[in-house]
């Protein structure tokens, strides 16, 4: 009550009582919903996806506050570092150290990108082959792919470079200046 807030129990089973809270809920989990069906993982990613949505989402300018500034700039008081966003649930090929490898075995695993992990500088990924969670700030990110939870049917080009090519191995897409 010092400082003007006074606490107050809504009504049973009448949300539109506190409809801040309610919008939210209903934006988190409609953002959950769409990004668990465009990525094609199951319901049980649902924590990920959670996580992933409301690291972007507080990344951005909201009305609630002083003109273009966003809620992470205000908790960290410094702008947000938007290059380290990618798409949730895309393709990535993560770097495998020396010491978690032997020198015949390859230097990347197929991962899905499932978000951004809490007090590490780097990016949380699922490993569908080991069945595990992985961080690593080493990443080569296919944003085109999504695989959902089998990177089996993701072919595997030149490796984390990929191919720009066509089927009948040309590249319209691609300016003649860059082959010069």
């Amino acid at each position: 009550a010092d400082a003007g807030i006074k606490r107050q129990h809504t009504v049973r089973n009448e949300p539109h009582q506190n409809g801040v809270s309610e919008r939210l809920n209903r934006t988190l989990g409609e953002a959950v919903t769409a990004m668990l069906q465009e990525a094609h993982l199951p319901p049980s990613f649902w924590e990920y996806a959670l996580l992933a949505f409301c690291y972007a989402h507080n990344m951005a300018p909201t009305s609630a506050i002083e003109q273009g500034k966003t809620p992470s700039e205000l908790w960290h008081a410094e702008k947000p570092d938007a290059s380290r966003l990618r798409i949730f649930g895309c393709l990535a090929y993560v770097h495998v150290q020396k010491d978690q490898r032997n020198s015949l075995q390859s230097h990347y695993r197929k991962c899905i990108f499932v978000g951004y992990p809490l007090d590490y500088k780097g990016w949380l990924f699922w490993d569908p082959e080991m069945q595990t969670e992985l961080i690593s700030n080493t990443a080569v990110f296919d944003e085109r792919v999504l695989p959902g939870t089998s990177v089996e049917t993701v072919p595997d080009f030149a490796g984390p470079f990929g191919s720009d090519e066509d089927e009948d191995g040309t590249n319209e897409d691609v300016d003649q200046d860059q082959h010069n």
